[in-house]
């Protein structure tokens, strides 16, 4: 496989990203074999279910506040669902991995699993979309910190800024 095109969560599963359908359409009419996965809806439909409708609350504010320290269970749960699917990922042998940061509210999902994911594999990482900033009220990616800071940290490869202008 050369390609996995990845939503994460958290953002809301009646706005999908048209981002990465959109990557998968390209990807497919130059004949590069990929495979979407969506961590982001299967986070709203299983976790709560699995793991319980407190831990689901607790997790789903921790995704979009910085200022949440999970329990002890949430943790050991959370890191149990974020395994399994770098697992999925990796199992696939692909050579880049595509990730959608869709919002800000992604930033902790992808900081939490891109660290893990990147000591699992030597695929290339590459992320891009809006969710590169911390703003509740803006679109664009003047600076694009949240990818500085995850390509300081050595966890991804490539960042695609904006609307893919850079």
């Amino acid at each position: 496989m050369d390609a996995v095109i990845v939503n994460i969560p958290r953002m809301a599963p009646s706005r999908p990203s048209a981002g990465t359908a959109l990557i998968k359409s390209l990807l497919n009419n130059i004949h590069v074999t990929n495979q979407l996965v969506d961590i982001n809806i299967d986070f709203f439909n299983r976790f709560a279910v699995q793991y319980g409708a407190e831990q689901f609350q607790e997790l789903d504010r921790y995704l979009y506040n910085d200022n949440v320290v999970l329990s002890t269970a949430t943790q050991q749960s959370y890191q149990q669902f974020l395994t399994e699917w770098i697992d999925r990922i990796v199992a696939l042998d692909s050579k880049w991995i595509l990730i959608s940061i869709f919002t800000w509210q992604c930033q902790n999902f992808a900081r939490d699993f891109i660290t893990q994911l990147r000591t699992a594999t030597k695929a290339k990482i590459v992320i891009g979309g809006q969710g590169m900033i911390k703003s509740e009220n803006t679109s664009f990616n003047e600076n694009p910190y949240f990818a500085k800071e995850l390509m300081a940290a050595g966890v991804i490869d490539y960042y695609i800024q904006g609307e893919a202008e850079k």
